[in-house]
This record gives C-alpha cells, structure tokens and sequence, in this order.
C-alpha cells in the first residue's frame, strides 16, 4: 500500500469516527437513540478501517477487557477530538506526499 492509500483509509476511518461521536453528542438527549461507536484496526497491507457499532453490540466488543467507547457523553468528546488531530494528521500526510511528488515531477520535467 502506497502512503496516498494510508493517508485516504486515516481519513475514512476518522470521519466516520467523527460522524459516530457527533452523532452522540447531537442525540445524547433523545430518547429512543440508539449510541453508535467505531472500532478502528491497523490494515495488515498498511492504513487503517473503522467499522461503526451501535450501542447494543458493544458488550460484544471488547478491547482490553473494557467496552469500548460509545454512549457516554465525556467518552464521546474525547472520541471527536483525538479523532480529528488524527484526521488533521492524514491530511498533512497527504499534503506533503503531493508537494513531494510534484516536487520530483519538476525535476523530472
């Protein structure tokens, strides 16, 4: 996998971690809400995938021994914020490949 490929599978993953998070928080006082949280695993070809998890499958899912994050209201900012700096991360990854690759098309030209 090629860092492009890393850097558009962190942003896939982290949005829709952002999505998961923000939708919590947007719903936390509507009744009826079912809470939803991701998981994200590491890619054995490189990057990483998030699959999203509504709150009733969560205490099948464990990390660690622990349930993870989801349906609660401190857990889920925290969720939002580490998921954006990761976003903002794979961003700049993808930036700075793109300047680099130009870069070398310059000197090729």
């Amino acid at each position: 996998m090629n860092i492009a490929n890393i850097g558009a599978s962190g942003l896939a993953a982290y949005s829709l971690q952002m999505q998961a998070a923000a939708l919590n928080i947007a719903n936390m006082g509507t009744e009826g809400y079912v809470p939803a949280t991701t998981k994200l695993e590491t890619k054995s070809t490189g990057g990483v995938s998030a699959t999203l998890f509504k709150a009733e499958d969560m205490g099948r899912l464990l990390e660690d021994n622990k349930p993870l994050a989801g349906a609660r209201l401190e857990g889920d900012i925290v969720d939002l914020g580490r998921a954006s700096i990761a976003y903002q991360a794979n961003a700049a990854l993808l930036r700075a490949e793109d300047r680099t690759v130009g870069s070398l098309i310059d000197q090729l030209a």
